[in-house]
């Protein structure tokens, strides 16, 4: 429980940073179209979906790539 808990923190965390960054990448004139970006987006919505089914393990390992992929979004702009 404690497990779940933490992880759904997580992802709200990562969530709401990928929303703050899109909006920046769109300021930046970096689209929904590019690759970066649609890896990002696969990579957050593959950490809410893991939580979603319970897969913890698999949460972890998504929100890692999702936070790499933020990071690297984020030095674009």
């Amino acid at each position: 429980e404690h497990r779940l808990s933490e992880a759904a923190e997580l992802v709200r965390f990562v969530d709401e940073e990928w929303k703050d960054l899109r909006r920046r990448l769109d300021s930046a004139g970096i689209g929904p179209g590019d690759l970066g970006r649609m890896a990002a987006e696969k990579a957050v919505s593959e950490a809410s979906s893991a939580l979603e089914q319970g897969n913890i393990d698999s949460c972890h390992k998504a929100l890692g790539t999702a936070s790499a992929m933020l990071e690297s979004q984020g030095r674009r702009v």
